[in-house]
């Protein structure tokens, strides 16, 4: 009995001195420690990860002004500005350009900013497309580095439009040399294979070959297929040759056609896939809702 009573006696006072341990924090805007104080009485330190205050002068992001744009509607139907080629550690943006009130041009027209040293200095406002003639909105573009190129001079902007001409509507495409400003091409097809051309998925995969995908419209009405578009590099025309082939795309009478459309291909160049949101009618239906999933093609 003396030795249960000793021995609930030894817990309770095991317990109570658990009950002193006590935990600090040091007031401190970088770091912070907690002292832990032990069973035997020895102080412990122990180390947490350290927290960045928000009013510490610690630069987390840097704003680099670049070009400027007369309007951001071609930002917001989320198309390719944006291009990063790792290989020449070259950044291009591509954008309508400010207006004739700052360049001497027109809104219509359409050029890019540049960085060839990972973001650090910029050339910008270079223009590529003029307005006139031919009248283009919702860009894409890229950067084609030729096989084997490792100076960004040598290397080209691409882009695409979809556009029209007094008569037609269409797709414009051409090129611009990064090292040459003076040398672009402003080319126009107006052939019936691209129905209302509204390219929305860009790519240029390793092998330097364009690919584009498009619903296929006739004025409003979706007609129930997607338009792969495929640009060759042609060297003796120093640029992009184009050809076209069309994919069923079939979705339910409740979408004109895919909500949105990505395309993208493997690290080999030779294995490409799409994908789009909408409802092909193969997902269950939920009563009173309608369904957008992706859909994929290899």
């Amino acid at each position: 009995m003396k030795k249960l009573l000793l021995l609930v006696t030894f817990f309770a006072l095991y317990n109570i001195s658990l009950g002193q341990i006590k935990y600090t924090i040091k007031s401190n805007i970088k770091t912070a420690g907690l002292i832990k104080k032990s069973a035997t009485g020895e102080r412990e330190n122990l180390t947490i990860p350290t927290i960045l205050s928000p009013k510490s002068d610690v630069n987390i992001v840097n704003i680099i002004n670049i070009g400027t744009s007369v309007n951001v509607n071609d930002f917001a139907s989320n198309l390719r500005s944006l291009w990063v080629n790792s290989d020449l550690n070259t950044i291009s943006f591509y954008h309508r350009m400010g207006g004739s009130l700052d360049i001497n041009g027109n809104a219509g027209d359409l050029g890019y900013d540049i960085s060839t040293d990972g973001g650090i200095t910029w050339d910008t406002m270079i223009r590529n497309f003029y307005f006139g003639d031919l009248v283009g909105s919702n860009p894409h573009h890229g950067i084609y580095n030729p096989e084997g190129n490792d100076d960004p001079d040598n290397a080209f902007i691409v882009y695409n439009l979809s556009g029209a001409n007094q008569q037609s509507s269409g797709f414009i495409h051409g090129v611009s040399s990064i090292g040459d400003t003076s040398y672009h091409t402003q080319n126009f097809d107006s052939s019936n294979a691209y129905g209302d051309y509204h390219p929305i998925a860009f790519t240029i995969n390793s092998q330097g070959n364009v690919f584009i995908a498009t619903p296929m419209f006739n004025e409003f009405e979706y007609l129930d297929s997607l338009i792969i578009t495929k640009g060759m590099w042609n060297e003796s025309l120093q640029n992009f040759e184009y050809s076209n082939s069309k994919i069923e795309a079939l979705y339910e009478d409740n979408l004109s056609g895919p909500i949105d459309i990505k395309i993208a291909f493997g690290a080999d160049g030779q294995t490409g896939y799409i994908t789009t949101l909408g409802d092909n009618g193969m997902a269950e239906q939920i009563e009173g809702f309608k369904n957008y999933y992706p859909i994929y093609w290899k």
